[in-house]
């Protein structure tokens, strides 16, 4: 079981206003293959009506199975008030009450495939196959072997090649901006020469002589 999801039933059916627990579970290959044959349709749950004695409910068992006589109504009923419970021995606790097997229809998501997961069903179905003698399985432990040292040098030769790429997309952005720090100084020092030998059309300008002889001479500085 991966998720739980409990919801209140609002519909029209003779269990509005009910909790409705939801179960997400990860199955087995077995388990798919028996349901898409219409085999393991029915689900019981066993719940644990005080947890650690919390006062809460606690799902710790959850089962599937194809007839739901066998742990239908009527057999719980039946069974309830006898002396030795034939169901005692499918509990974890005997204080746990295990509910009536229902249908339920299960809907399976295809995972994404990824590396590990490509690699762990190559390596499966190698081992997988029925074996007439000990060469045979250890012929199948090298090609295992042999196909996981491929993969991973395929991996790594186009991890490798990518970061190579990197690098050179990085050399040339550093040479770029290199560039152009080069270009934007010799544009400032070009700027500063020009500033620098430019007269300045505000700065006050010495008044003319305005001639005199002798003593009357004066300078104004």
């Amino acid at each position: 079981v991966a998720e739980l999801k409990a919801e209140k039933i609002d519909d029209d059916s003779a269990l509005k206003g009910k909790w409705a627990l939801f179960a997400k579970i990860t199955p087995t290959d077995d388990l798919i293959a028996m349901n898409k044959a219409a085999q393991k349709v029915y689900t019981s749950m066993e719940i644990q009506p005080n947890f650690a004695n919390t006062g809460k409910c606690y799902l710790v068992g959850l089962a599937v199975t194809d007839d739901p006589a066998s742990l239908g109504t009527e057999y719980l009923e039946f069974c309830r008030t006898a002396k030795h419970n034939p169901l005692n021995r499918f509990k974890l606790s005997p204080e746990n009450l295990i509910s009536v097997a229902t249908p339920v229809e299960l809907e399976f998501e295809d995972l994404p495939e990824t590396v590990f997961t490509a690699l762990t069903e190559k390596v499966k179905s190698i081992f997988g196959r029925k074996q007439a003698s000990d060469d045979a399985r250890l012929n199948d432990v090298h090609e295992a072997v042999t196909a996981v040292a491929e993969h991973v040098q395929e991996k790594l030769s186009a991890t490798e090649q990518r970061l190579a790429e990197m690098e050179t997309a990085f050399s040339a952005l550093k040479q770029d901006v290199t560039d152009r720090a080069d270009e934007t100084s010799q544009a400032f020092t070009r700027l500063k020469n020009s500033l620098d030998h430019t007269e300045s059309l505000t700065q006050q300008r010495r008044s003319k002589a305005t001639g005199g002889g002798g003593d009357a001479l004066m300078t104004n500085c």
